[in-house]
This record gives structure tokens, sequence and C-alpha cells, in this order.
């Protein structure tokens, strides 16, 4: 039997599987983490994925914003004021701006 283990909240599982199971182990290339994240997240507000402009946005009447919950170690601490920043840049007030 193969035994494994996956990160589960702030503990591990560990199980096994018989061996006439295929299994796979897929995990995610490490990154190590960006010196300086702010210079990063305005780098990428800046020059988004696919050439689109967060200026193409100007004038929009209303924003949603997909986020993670806390069960996801995700930096909004470092997204989300030069986002918002941006946004107000746009002309967006908060009230505008809906988070999901």
């Amino acid at each position: 039997m193969g035994s494994f283990s996956l990160p589960y909240g702030q503990t591990t599982i560990h199980f096994s599987c018989p061996d006439h199971f295929t299994v796979e182990v897929v995990e995610p290339t490490r990154i190590p983490a960006a010196k300086d994240p702010l210079t990063v997240v305005a780098d990428s507000l800046a020059n988004s994925v696919g050439g689109i402009s967060l200026e193409t946005f100007r004038g929009a009447q209303s924003v949603a914003i997909a986020i993670s919950d806390k069960t996801r170690p995700v930096p909004n601490h470092h997204l989300l004021p030069p986002l918002l920043h941006r946004l107000a840049d746009l002309g967006l007030s908060r009230d505008d701006i809906h988070f999901f």
C-alpha cells in the first residue's frame, strides 16, 4: 500500500491506497515569495495579463471582485489596497465595488 499525506487546514490528513490503484501525485511548482510584493502588485496592475488595461473599464458603473475565503492563504492585504486605489482612480466609489 502506498502512503500519502495532504495538508488540510492547520493539519495533515494521512491515508493509504491499495497498490492496484494508479496514483499520480501532482504538486505545484514552488515559487519563492516576492521580496517587494507591493511593487509586484503595482506592476501587475499596470501590465495586466492579455494586454487588457484596467483603463478599459473607466466609466464602468460597478465592479465585482472574487476573493478567496480565509481558508486560502492569499495575501489580500497586499492585493486589495492597490487594486481598490486603482479602481478609485478610474472613478469607482467603494459603494460600486462588490466582493464575492
